[in-house]
């Protein structure tokens, strides 16, 4: 993904706690220092994880939930769509599994691309 003049890319996680977005984000963000463009979000307890587009720190377009849980199954994935925020449409469930090592390998090698 090409970055723009008014655009960086993070190195490193960065803490966020404002605007409804809470977690560590690593990704594109603004020169405002909100996230904007291809990012994923953690919560805070690191049980769910967003990644998506971001447009002046709001989700926007297509993205997808990767939860974790400590029920069976361990693992969902939903996919679907942000329109300034707000879910646009209802999102569907791509993927659950109940053994997480696949899923959560595929995550942890995005993040160290990133």
């Amino acid at each position: 993904m090409d970055i723009s003049e008014d655009e960086f890319r993070l190195n490193s996680p960065l803490p966020l706690n404002a605007d409804g977005l809470w977690g560590q984000y690593c990704g594109v963000l603004s020169l405002k220092g909100q996230p904007h463009g291809q990012g994923m979000l953690l919560s805070p307890d690191g049980r769910k994880l967003y990644e998506g587009v971001f447009v002046e720190g709001v989700k926007h377009g297509s993205g997808r939930y990767i939860t974790a849980s400590f029920s069976t199954p361990h693992v969902k994935v939903k996919e679907g769509s942000y329109n300034n925020g707000i879910p646009d449409g209802l999102f569907t469930v791509v993927r659950q599994d109940a053994n997480p090592i696949g899923i959560i390998d595929t995550v942890m090698k995005k993040l160290v691309q990133n």
